[in-house]
């Protein structure tokens, strides 16, 4: 449907099946990602995916989704999640402290929504 969802609706687009049909499948693939981590972890506790929510926001955030919604792509994402990859790999080969793994995340995700803003703050004439 994109970022509007009346004009979808206007074009044709039965936009309450797409609706249902968006939460169903992300209902099936958080299902399976569920019983994943379950398995790995051999754990049924709730609170072991908290530790994948940064890194989850990052990787769309890196891939160029917009945290106002209506923009990014699926292969965007994914690219991010690699560069993730890469870069906690080069953090634990370079022998950097795990503590600040999330830190150097987050310097990410603030480095990636800064030159996503940048070019509207400069169409603005604000800098």
């Amino acid at each position: 449907m994109g970022g509007n969802e009346e004009s979808a609706q206007a074009s044709g687009i039965e936009t309450a099946r797409v609706k249902l049909w968006a939460l169903v499948l992300a209902a099936v693939f958080l299902s399976i990602a569920g019983l994943v981590v379950t398995a790995q972890t051999a754990s049924g506790d709730a609170h072991v995916g908290q530790a994948f929510t940064l890194t989850s926001i990052a990787a769309a955030v890196i891939g160029g989704a917009s945290l106002r919604g209506g923009r990014g792509t699926l292969w965007g994402a994914a690219m991010g999640a690699c560069v993730l990859g890469l870069l906690s790999n080069v953090i634990f080969f370079a022998n950097i402290p795990s503590i600040f793994q999330e830190f150097i995340k987050g310097l990410i995700i603030i480095l990636a929504l800064g030159l996503g803003v940048w070019p509207s703050l400069r169409k603005a004439g604000s800098l």
